[in-house]
């Protein structure tokens, strides 16, 4: 305690005076905000914030391209026939090649569907089982199918159904036969568009097909699995 003036006073309390300096600072920010809002924060920059809140998210915009009507193509692959006893003769794979036109039928934005016919040829020379003598296998199939094709950005995805006509001949010095098959085929791939030239497109495919037929009372399967890839050129003739 300290005398002035005669009177008593007392040390003042130090959670009183934190106090009155926390509510006085509160008392100064709230007169302080009453000067700043209106120039800060007018009701049309509120109004403009609240919009642009409000705004939904852009949706993602699906790029897709346009295929051509008409598709010209080259193709070669590796075809390995199903068959045990062909297996035997004809050891190993061979070459397909062949050339195809598909023409497009619907087309609603990135999905088409499209008809295709393909002409095949395929040779293998063997040996027979029993006299060892050489022996040559040729294959001429014809495909006739319907393919669904997905064009969206840089790759464009496609599936095919079809049936197949198979002429073969099977040529040695002792016994020479000949005949035809009817089967089917399943196919799918990828096409790739040249960055310089996008009418031009690179084809990688996958594709099982089958057909029986019977030679002397035994019933053997031509059809196989074929890969390869080709080329596919598309224009809007037709």
């Amino acid at each position: 305690m300290f005398l002035t003036r005669g009177r008593q006073i007392e040390r003042p309390n130090l959670r009183d005076l934190l106090s009155f300096l926390l509510v006085s600072f509160l008392l100064f920010s709230v007169q302080e905000g009453k000067r700043i809002y209106p120039k800060q924060f007018s009701s049309a920059g509120f109004e403009e914030t609240h919009s642009q809140k409000a705004l939904p998210n852009k949706t993602e915009v699906i790029v897709f391209e346009e295929m051509e009507n008409t598709l010209l193509e080259v193709f070669s692959g590796i075809y390995n026939i199903h068959d045990e006893r062909f297996k035997r003769i004809y050891q190993g794979s061979g070459f397909i090649y062949g050339f195809g036109l598909s023409q497009k039928v619907y087309c609603s934005k990135q999905h088409n569907l499209f008809l295709s016919l393909d002409f095949k040829f395929y040779s293998k020379k063997g040996k027979s089982t029993f006299t060892e003598q050489e022996t040559k296998l040729t294959l001429k199939p014809i495909s006739f199918g319907g393919f669904y094709l997905f064009a969206r950005k840089s790759i464009f995805p496609f599936a095919e159904v079809g049936l197949d006509y198979y002429p073969y001949k099977e040529e040695c010095d002792l016994h020479s036969t000949s005949g035809s098959a009817w089967g089917f085929h399943l196919k799918g791939g990828i096409l790739i568009p040249l960055p310089a030239l996008s009418q031009l497109k690179i084809k990688l495919y996958l594709r099982y097909s089958k057909a029986k037929t019977e030679e002397n009372n035994l019933e053997v399967n031509l059809g196989g699995i074929d890969y390869g890839l080709g080329f596919v050129y598309g224009f809007d003739q037709f």
